[in-house]
């Protein structure tokens, strides 16, 4: 029996930026948010935890980093929500924030 899937490959930038304009659009209109206007790479590293309530990811990373900032040493907090069970929560090194470059 023939299978119809595809095999992942190497996506030209070309396509890839086109494809990302596309699913934000798409988005952006099913959620009425505003997005900007073009897309961006970071490259980052992420200091935290995982928690199990993306309610309170934000909230709990800002809390760490303000405790972090009374101690001196200067974060920014941040968060990541990979699939539904994996949820990251932080800080971001102030010397490591994301460069962020267009695509």
């Amino acid at each position: 029996m023939a299978t119809t899937t595809k095999a992942a490959g190497l996506v030209p930038a070309r396509e890839l930026s086109a494809a990302v304009d596309k699913a934000v659009k798409i988005a952006a209109e099913r959620h009425n948010v505003s997005v900007s206007d073009f897309n961006e790479i970071t490259n980052w590293e992420l200091v935290g935890r995982r928690i199990r309530d993306a309610a309170l990811a934000q909230s709990f990373a800002s809390e760490v980093a303000g405790q972090l900032g009374k101690a001196g040493i200067k974060v920014e907090p941040g968060t990541m929500t990979i699939g539904k069970k994996l949820i990251l929560c932080g800080f971001y090194e102030r010397a490591r924030i994301p460069q962020v470059r267009q695509f």
